[in-house]
């Protein structure tokens, strides 16, 4: 049965609307995890972008330090001559990067034995084929430091991949 209209301008209590508008959008959600949810928004004064302020700040300077070490370890000249690129995301837990060999299974597992760095095939993201040359760089759960050894250690397994 559909909750009754609200009327503009009435007030009540942000988890009594909260499980309205859940009611209408999921089944069999823990309770526990809406009072977390409800207490956290309380915390708040119901603004999530507070909630997420540092985090976004640490996602953001990470995906910063990924490309400053990218261009660091591909200079221009060497990306336009091996075929290297990627995008420039402002944020967020992914970069893409387009490298001059097919990145498969084969050199994901190469890149991991012999360089110690994972990465996942962009082809997993195109089911109906393509990606072949792109691969996907997570950052979201490393340090500065290790953002910089780990670029370094791509950018030596990527040069010896490509010839």
């Amino acid at each position: 049965m559909p909750s009754p209209p609200r009327r503009r301008g009435h007030t009540g209590l942000l988890a009594d609307e909260l499980a309205r508008i859940k009611s209408m959008l999921t089944v069999n959600t823990s309770p526990v995890s809406q009072a977390v949810t409800a207490g956290m928004l309380l915390s708040a004064d119901g603004r999530t972008s507070e909630l997420n302020t540092r985090t976004a700040a640490y996602y953001g300077d990470a995906m910063r330090v990924t490309l400053r070490e990218l261009e660091r370890r591909f200079p221009q000249a060497e990306r336009s001559a091996l075929g290297i690129s990627w995008n420039e995301p402002t944020g967020g837990f992914f970069l893409a990067l387009t490298v001059p060999f097919r990145a498969d299974n084969a050199a994901l597992e190469r890149s991991a034995e012999e360089f110690g760095v994972i990465w996942t095939p962009m082809s997993y993201f195109f089911p109906q084929g393509g990606g072949e040359s792109g691969l996907r760089l997570s950052v979201s759960y490393l340090s500065h430091e290790e953002i910089v050894d780990g670029v370094d250690r791509l950018a030596r397994f990527v040069r010896a991949h490509a010839h």
